[in-house]
């Protein structure tokens, strides 16, 4: 089993393999194209939030220095300027503080005030010269910002999902690099493993054969003693599709009577025949089974007298080990059974309805005298029942 499950396994994996193969053509081509595409795109993540900044500065770039230029004058360099301006407030303040000191605190921002407005304005003085926009600068920003959309429309949306798509190409070309060793080596393994699992299955189908001729010898063996005295049965064994449980397919042969070639036993065997067939066969083999349930029907057709005591007997020797019920016509049969239940059909309102009632020990003596004597049960009927069931009881023990 462990050498058919590695042989199947090894099996899928080549059958993926050579389909990759198969498809590597095209897949390959098309990879390479895909990567080359997306390489020369030089993505970065980041970048188009950037474009997209860039280009609305480019767009209002006049405005932007126009904007910073004028607030910058406002703010320092005119004569009117706000610092300028600002320094004649503070002044005044000051000399406030002289005559009410409550305006000392105000004074003492003066310093951080003046110095957050001076910045102001060497970055506004900084910023008019930054917003100078070089010649075909937009349309620089707006070209490769079509590009990007292009490559995200094309490849999942989103520049992550085209940089994944990248390296996803990237990944499978560098597989293909090593795909014909990788064919080559699961080639070999798999050969290795059919060859192990036939000379498995080889020596498993030489022990199915000797154990078959023995199996056939003792069920014939059985078989007489089962009053199919002319009977035959051979186990044909033939190959079939390896699988699991080896090469081998078992047909079970059978033949009733001298000159008739066996035939499979399910096409050829009347209903009693496949029962005490199947009696013989569990009699040579349920032994090492686990306990089961034996359900015989038809079990006594075409016997009786000593072959029915044989019956009997292995009937209640299968029943040692296994769960056996048995519907019988035979009283010989059926006083072997140490359990009894009796079944009736019964017309009520117009319906067939089946009724099944075990039997106590009274009403087993009468079922079995009736077998013995049909319909008129007397006295000397019950007496052979007791001396039956009695006899039984000492063979069993």
């Amino acid at each position: 089993t462990s050498a058919f499950r590695d042989a199947e396994q090894i099996a899928r994996e080549l059958e993926d393999c050579e389909r990759a193969n198969n498809e590597r053509d095209s897949r390959k081509e098309l990879s390479e194209f895909v990567l080359s595409e997306l390489s020369k795109a030089e993505l970065c993540v980041g970048e188009e939030e950037r474009l997209i900044k860039d280009r609305n500065l480019a767009s209002h770039a006049e405005k932007l220095k126009t904007l910073s230029d004028g607030v910058y004058r406002d703010l320092y360099e005119e004569d009117t300027s706000v610092l300028s301006r600002l320094s004649g407030v503070f002044k005044g303040v000051d000399e406030l503080s002289d005559i009410d000191s409550s305006w000392k605190e105000y004074l003492e921002e003066r310093e951080a005030v003046v110095g957050h407005l001076e910045d102001l304005a060497l970055r506004l003085r900084d910023y008019r010269e930054e917003v100078q926009v070089q010649p075909g600068k937009l349309d620089e920003i707006q070209s490769r910002l079509a590009i990007l959309e292009r490559i995200k429309k094309k490849y999942g949306g989103t520049i992550e999902t085209a940089i994944e798509k990248r390296e996803q190409c990237a990944l499978e070309l560098k597989n293909f690099e090593g795909l014909a060793e990788t064919l080559a080596s699961l080639r070999a393994r798999y050969s290795s493993s059919r060859d192990k699992y036939n000379e498995l299955a080889g020596e498993l189908s030489r022990m199915r054969a000797n154990a078959a001729k023995r199996l056939q010898a003792v069920v014939i063996k059985e078989l007489a003693s089962l009053s199919l005295e002319k009977a035959d049965f051979l186990i044909r064994m033939s190959s079939g599709d390896w699988r699991d449980t080896g090469l081998d397919i078992a047909e079970l042969l059978f033949s009733a009577n001298p000159g008739e070639e066996p035939n499979l036993l399910s096409r050829v065997a009347s209903g009693g025949e496949l029962s005490r067939f199947m009696l013989a066969l569990k009699a040579v083999t349920a032994k090492d089974e686990q306990p089961k349930v034996f359900v015989f029907d038809e079990v006594d057709a075409g016997i009786g007298g000593r072959v029915a005591d044989v019956v009997g007997e292995k009937l209640f020797e299968l029943s040692e080990r296994h769960q056996v019920i048995c519907v019988t016509h035979l009283p010989q049969i059926a006083s072997f059974a140490p359990s009894h239940f009796r079944i009736n059909k019964v017309e009520t309102d117009g319906r067939i309805e089946t009724r099944i009632s075990r039997l106590d020990q009274d009403e087993r003596i009468a079922e079995i005298a009736r077998m013995l004597a049909g319909a008129a049960v007397t006295e000397s009927a019950r007496e052979h029942a007791r001396q039956l069931i009695n006899d039984k009881i000492g063979k069993r023990n």
